[in-house]
């Protein structure tokens, strides 16, 4: 009961936001696993920010088919040449740098 008054002052002042009662994210974890299944996809790192902070920071699936290892947020992927991409879609962005 002191714990839930607690929390409860805590929330009431401001310190602490109430979780919504239906996160956003919600069932983003099956629909990832089901985009790598269907993509024939080992693994994937997922970063979702929004305003400023980070709200999802979670790897998905195996480092590579046949091994044990999981994908981090850690991870290193090899891109290639897709920065180049990147670097040129910022740039046709109006108002980019």
């Amino acid at each position: 009961m002191i714990a839930d008054l607690a929390a409860l002052l805590l929330v009431g002042a401001g310190f602490i936001r109430p979780l919504p009662a239906q996160s956003p994210l919600a069932g983003f974890d099956a629909y990832v696993a089901k985009a790598l299944k269907e993509s024939a996809v080992p693994g994937v790192a997922i970063a979702i920010v929004k305003d400023d902070s980070v709200v999802l920071l979670r790897g998905y699936g195996l480092r590579q088919l046949g091994r044990p290892e999981p994908v981090t947020p850690r991870t290193l992927f090899e891109i290639g040449s897709t920065t180049k991409a990147f670097s040129a879609a910022i740039l046709a962005t109006p108002g980019s740098p």
